[in-house]
């Protein structure tokens, strides 16, 4: 540009000729400017290219990096999204567990006290004693049951914890992981105009 305004300069510092509207001017001058231009011309066009290609490549680096955040973020996803389906299924498992105790539970119960009371028409006592057996019986099955359903709560609520936890951290990992994006676009350069 400077090369420019001294070639304007220099047209303007011409004196006007008095015949036919031309101009008087420093012609050694002038081709010195035209020979500057020249040389410099090349330079600003390899310059101009140098940072096409900068750009060029910045961007490629740009769209690499968010092709992978892209495939971080689905395989996340898919990570949580099996993560719920293994707590959904132990839940299922679990309210199936407690049907089935239930009704075995049930099932004992009736069973002994059946059981009871047909003893207890040939031996009064006898069939007490039997009933209290089949009630001790069913109260054992029934701890049972209670202390393995206690232990696969505690092992849902585990996953369930740990599954949270992992949520957690992979949302802040990818807060950051947003945010550092965010910075590098803020500090890189800007395009030229």
């Amino acid at each position: 540009m400077e090369l420019i305004d001294q070639f304007e300069e220099t047209l303007l510092a011409g004196r006007r000729a008095r015949f036919g509207g031309g101009v008087s001017v420093d012609r050694d001058r002038l081709l010195d400017l035209v020979d500057q231009i020249r040389a410099s011309v090349p330079t600003a066009i390899a310059d101009a290219q140098n940072v096409l290609h900068d750009r060029q490549q910045i961007i490629a680096r740009a769209n690499e990096e968010a092709e992978v955040i892209v495939a971080k973020a689905r395989q996340e996803a898919d990570a949580q999204l099996n993560g719920h389906d293994l707590v959904r299924q132990a839940q299922l498992r679990a309210a199936e567990i407690i049907k089935e105790a239930t009704q075995q539970a049930q099932q004992i119960t009736k069973e002994a006290r059946t059981e009871a009371t047909a003893i207890r028409g040939s031996a009064t006592s006898q069939a007490i004693e039997q009933a209290i057996e089949a009630d001790r019986y069913s109260l054992d099955v029934l701890r049972r049951l209670e202390s393995q359903l206690a232990a696969l709560l505690t092992s849902i609520r585990a996953g369930i914890e740990q599954l949270s936890q992992k949520l957690d951290q992979e949302q802040e990992q990818r807060s950051v992981a947003l945010r550092d994006a965010r910075i590098r676009e803020q500090h890189a350069p800007s395009e030229p105009d």
